[in-house]
């Protein structure tokens, strides 16, 4: 081979090449063309290493295809391809051996991965393998220093399941025992992004607590806190609180009432900070017969939400009309829940729900599934929404067994999707029909099942798989109007408008 720096990735092909059976003509040659592509993504490099090995040495070709599917499942839910490179980085970093006995440790532990054929590999269990090998050389010490200090499974499980803790040690224990191998393939190859892996047992992802009314307004108050406060370890997403000024307006009468009110909300927020505090300026259905004589008033209600916008709480205002607005506070930036339409609570700032809370979210990378066959998308989606469905009797199991006080009967499944604008033009099909599609696919076959737009994380996630922005999906109008989940603006006259067109979530930026 000529002389010449070979940079990583190609370098480390040209070993895997080597390893193979390949000769070193070969290899030599399949390098070269490599180098000339000026190509640096390893994937792209190993599939036409591939397509090359295949003309000049079939029989090394089946080999290296077999080296080439090993990858690693990382604590950032990603699959990445097995890179020797860093376990020799590793132990260099962390022990006192020689580069040659890192390099030669890592040889054998990479050989007997591919021999074993596992389909779980982690890091952790890569560590694991290399602490064998360090005691099989006899170097104890250097183990100790390079061993992970983690817990059995059977701690795990107690830890997790009974003392309700969360963090890496949950997530990875929930991974290796909960998700099933097709599930965790399709977490870790960006096709789904199931939200709060580490509480997939312990925890629900939003849930919207109902004020209740009691004896006096400091009674009310502090009960409904509490309550909120202590449910919150149950769930995922800073709980929001329904109906906090309409149960209040029953006590309230003089200014003093007000101030009072006002105060003690204020003290009490500091027992959940992130809590979202849903003010509706209309009489909701959940309290139209409890409240019926109960001094119940709209107008002391919406003075009450000016006075906790005025003061930078965490609020969203619900409306059932535009006529709503004339009675708010419009000096300060706020979210809208539209509710003209049909009556949903407040999840997270992004989700309205027409149930009280979201038991498990996945959103769902639709770009993964586009081969440029329709019947093969839908089949593909088909795959996926029997995964959700398993996901989700798993996670009702485990979690009705840890006396939540939560109703499962009262949440749904939280689908979220990404855009279909690039899937229906290499599909050749209508954007609209393509979305009713997919919609009443999942809603036929997931019970209880609510479709949004994918969250912030999945789009995260998504992007970067994709290598492009991934936008979260829209639901086109017969009109074609956009009809989106969220609407932003900064002129009260196109708050209107987005109502007029039933959008349902509000952002009002205020100038």
């Amino acid at each position: 081979m000529e002389e010449a720096i070979i940079e990583e990735p190609i370098q480390q092909i040209s070993k895997e090449i080597s390893k193979s059976g390949a000769n070193d003509w070969t290899n030599t040659k399949i390098i070269k063309e490599l180098s000339k592509l000026n190509e640096t993504n390893s994937k792209k490099l190993r599939e036409k290493t591939i397509e090359l090995l295949n003309i000049y040495d079939p029989t090394a070709c089946e080999i290296y295809k077999k080296f080439s599917k090993l990858h690693v499942y990382t604590s950032k839910e990603t699959l990445e391809e097995f890179n020797r490179g860093q376990i020799i980085k590793s132990l260099l970093i962390e022990t006192k051996i020689s580069r040659t006995l890192a390099e030669k440790i890592t040889n054998e532990v990479e050989n007997e991965i591919k021999d074993l054929d596992m389909n779980f590999i982690s890091a952790p269990l890569i560590r694991e393998l290399v602490c064998a090998k360090l005691i099989s050389y006899g170097l104890n010490d250097v183990r100790n220093d390079y061993t992970r200090v983690g817990v059995p499974i059977f701690d795990a499980e107690k830890r997790v399941l009974i003392n309700l803790e969360k963090g890496e040690m949950a997530k990875e224990y929930v991974l290796l025992k909960k998700i099933p191998k097709k599930a965790r393939d399709l977490i870790f190859n960006s096709t789904i992004k199931v939200e709060d892996l580490e509480g997939f047992c312990t925890r629900i992802y939003g849930y919207t607590h109902i004020c209740t009314l009691k004896e006096n307004i400091e009674s009310t108050l502090i009960t409904n806190f509490v309550d909120t406060t202590n449910i919150q370890k149950y769930v995922y997403s800073p709980i929001a609180i329904f109906g906090l000024n309409t149960v209040a307006s029953c006590f309230l009468k003089t200014k003093k009432d007000f101030e009072k009110t006002k105060n003690l909300i204020i003290d009490l927020i500091r027992l959940n900070e992130k809590s979202l505090i849903s003010c509706e300026l209309y009489l909701p259905s959940t309290y139209q017969k409890e409240l019926k004589n109960k001094n119940y008033d709209k107008l002391r209600s919406i003075e009450l939400t000016n006075l906790l916008i005025k003061n930078n709480l965490n609020i969203v205002n619900l409306i059932d009309s535009k006529y709503s607005l004339k009675l708010i506070n419009l000096d300060k930036n706020l979210l809208i829940l539209n509710n003209s339409r049909e009556e949903k609570f407040m999840i997270t700032k992004d989700i309205a729900s027409k149930r009280k809370g979201i038991f498990l979210m996945v959103s769902i990378n639709l770009e993964k599934l586009n081969d440029k066959n329709e019947n093969n998308f839908f089949n593909n989606l088909d795959q996926i929404i029997e995964q959700i469905k398993e996901l989700f009797e798993i996670k009702k199991n485990d979690f009705i067994t840890i006396n939540s006080g939560i109703d499962i009967n009262e949440l749904s499944i939280g689908i979220g999707l990404t855009s279909t604008e690039n899937i229906a033009k290499k599909l050749n099909i209508e954007k609209d029909k393509l979305n009713k599609k997919i919609i009443n696919k999942i809603t036929l076959q997931i019970e209880n099942c609510e479709i949004f737009g994918a969250t912030k994380e999945a789009l995260i996630k998504f992007s970067k798989i994709n290598e492009k922005e991934t936008t979260p999906f829209n639901e086109s109008e017969k009109d074609e109007k956009t009809y989106c989940l969220t609407g932003i603006t900064t002129d009260i006259k196109e708050v209107n408008n987005l109502i007029d067109k039933n959008i349902e979530l509000i952002n009002f930026i205020k100038n």
